[in-house]
């Protein structure tokens, strides 16, 4: 019997991009390395909105992907929030419902 083995790269990826849609044009996450996700993950909204200061959750946005300054800052604070949740669901596999069951993922050898 063979044994099962995943095999994963430092160097390249076995998932491609999240990708997300904005008038039109389709922006790709940059690389989601462990840095970028704990920085976006560690920083708390409600903390920002006592504070006023909701420029942070669109610079999380930019940690993930580039996208132009203009039209980041046209986007309702709202939908900024929910490009960070969708591409945490794409990452995790999961949504507010639990984790996706039976998520195959690249990589893994039968």
């Amino acid at each position: 019997m063979m044994k099962k083995i995943l095999e994963l790269s430092t160097s390249e990826s076995l998932f491609g991009p999240v990708e997300i849609k904005i008038d039109g044009k389709v922006y790709k996450s940059k690389p989601l390395s462990n840095q970028v996700i704990k920085k976006v993950l560690t920083k708390k909204l409600p903390r920002w909105a006592k504070k006023g200061n909701l420029d942070v959750l669109y610079s999380q946005v930019k940690l993930i992907y580039d996208i132009e300054d203009g039209v980041l800052k046209k986007l309702d604070v709202r939908d900024v929030g929910r490009i960070i949740k969708y591409t945490i669901e794409q990452i995790t596999g999961s949504t507010e419902e639990g984790p996706e069951k039976n998520l195959s993922r690249p990589g893994d050898k039968k």
